[in-house]
C-alpha cells in the first residue's frame, strides 16, 4: 500500500508540474506613432488595459512585452 501511495505521489506531482509548464509564450511588439503626424513617439508607455503588464517605447516608439510573468497574473 505505501508503494501505491508513493507512485500516486509521484504521477500528482509529476501531473502539476507538467500543467504549470503548459504556459504559452507570447511577445507582443509594434511602434507606437502619434495618429495626426505620423511620427514616433519616444518612451511612450504601453499596457494591457485592466492588467499590471506593460512596458516602454524605446527611442524611436519600439515595444516589445512578453508574457514573462507569473501564471495567474
Amino acid at each position: 500500500m505505501k508503494k501505491l501511495s508513493a507512485i500516486l505521489t509521484f504521477f500528482v506531482a509529476l501531473s502539476y508540474s507538467l500543467v504549470l509548464a503548459q504556459t504559452p509564450v507570447a511577445t507582443l511588439t509594434g511602434r507606437v506613432i502619434d495618429a495626426k503626424t505620423g511620427q514616433a513617439l519616444p518612451f511612450a508607455t504601453v499596457y494591457i488595459n485592466n492588467s499590471s503588464r506593460g512596458t516602454n517605447a524605446d527611442e524611436n516608439g519600439v515595444y516589445r512585452l512578453t508574457n514573462n510573468y507569473p501564471s495567474g497574473e
